[in-house]
C-alpha cells in the first residue's frame, strides 16, 4: 500500500512538474464609493461581477488573457471601466529569456510593450492553507501604493499567476491586490479549473503598435496629465 502511495505521489509530481496547464482564474473587483447614493451601491455590484482570465502555462512560460462566458442565468450586464484605466489584452512571459511581451489598450489605442521581465521582492511566509485541495504557502509585496498577497503551491512547478503575481516558485492559486490607501478597494483571483493539455501552444501577443516599456510610461504620464485637467480626481465611466 505505501508503494503504490508513493508511486501515485511520484507519478502526480512528475505530470505537474513536466506538462503543460490549462488554467482560468476568477477575477473579481470590489470598489467603495463613497456617498450615500443607490447609483454608486448598482455601481459597486456591476464592479464586482466576476470576470475571467485564462492562463496556458507550464514551468517556464506562460500566456494569459481575459475570456468571455455566457451564462443564461446573468442578464445583461453594463461593462463599468475607471477612466485613465489601462487594460492588458494579452500577455507572454518566457522565465528562461526573462522577455515579456505586452498588447495593452489605453487611451482607445492599442500598444505592443516588449520589456524585460522585473523580479518582484516577494516576501514568502511560513504561513501555509490547503485550496481546492492544493498545498499552498503565502507570500507578499508591496509596489506603486498597492500590497499584493499570492498562495502559491510548489507541488506545480511554475512560476506562472495572474496579472502581477508571477515569479514564485510554484503556481499561484489564489490572489488579492489591494489598494493600500482605501484597504476596501481590492481585486481578487482565485483558481477556477485546472486542466493537463498536452497539445496546448503558447501566444504571443502581436496586436498594437510596438513600443518600448519607457515609451508607454512616458505615454501614459502624458496621458494621466490631460485627464487630471480635464476630470480632476474623479474616475468611473460607463460604456
Amino acid at each position: 500500500m505505501n508503494l503504490l502511495y508513493l508511486n501515485l505521489l511520484f507519478f502526480s509530481i512528475s505530470v505537474y512538474s513536466q506538462d503543460k496547464f490549462n488554467i482560468e482564474y476568477e477575477k473579481r473587483s470590489f470598489l467603495k464609493i463613497e456617498g450615500n447614493n443607490a447609483e454608486y451601491r448598482h455601481m459597486e455590484e456591476e464592479f464586482s461581477k466576476p470576470s475571467y482570465i485564462q492562463l496556458l502555462g507550464d514551468e517556464n512560460k506562460c500566456s494569459l488573457k481575459q475570456i468571455d462566458r455566457i451564462s443564461n442565468s446573468q442578464g445583461p450586464r453594463t461593462q463599468m471601466t475607471m477612466i485613465g484605466a489601462e487594460k492588458d489584452l494579452e500577455s507572454y512571459l518566457d522565465f528562461t529569456t526573462n522577455e515579456m511581451i505586452v498588447s495593452k489598450e489605453l487611451d482607445g489605442k492599442i500598444f505592443l510593450i516588449t520589456s524585460k521581465i522585473q523580479p518582484f521582492e516577494w516576501k514568502l511566509s511560513r504561513e501555509i492553507k490547503k485550496i481546492n485541495g492544493y498545498n499552498t504557502k503565502k507570500a507578499t509585496f508591496e509596489k506603486d501604493g498597492y500590497g499584493y498577497e499570492a498562495w502559491y503551491s510548489t507541488d506545480i512547478k511554475s512560476k506562472c499567476g495572474p496579472d502581477n503575481t508571477f515569479g514564485l516558485p510554484g503556481l499561484v492559486i489564489e490572489a488579492k491586490m489591494t489598494f493600500l490607501e482605501k484597504p476596501e478597494n481590492y481585486t481578487q483571483y482565485k483558481l477556477d479549473k485546472l486542466t493537463i493539455d498536452h497539445n496546448l501552444t503558447f501566444s504571443v501577443p502581436k496586436k498594437g503598435k510596438a513600443i518600448s516599456a519607457q515609451e508607454f510610461k512616458t505615454y501614459r504620464k502624458e496621458y494621466d496629465k490631460r485627464l487630471s485637467e480635464m476630470y480632476g480626481n474623479k474616475g468611473v465611466d460607463k460604456d
